[in-house]
């Protein structure tokens, strides 16, 4: 595996790991809060990180494929 293809996959997996660290954080939030629409904001956070760690997943695995 070429170095560039080592650093993109380093990078993604600690993207990935700020991003479960925010999801936990945006879920703490949205229990405790009781307005309405701060609540559906934290909401729809959390469902779009939910998105982005999938996709990082299936990225990085195609990532670790090729490169082998």
């Amino acid at each position: 595996m070429n170095k560039s293809k080592e650093v993109l996959i380093r990078r993604k997996e600690s993207a990935l790991a700020r991003t479960e660290d925010g999801i936990k954080l945006w879920k703490k939030l949205h229990n405790e809060e009781k307005d309405k629409k701060q609540k559906s904001f934290f909401k729809r956070k959390i469902d779009r990180a939910e998105i982005t760690i999938t996709n990082t997943k299936e990225n990085i695995k195609r990532l670790k494929t090729i490169s082998t």
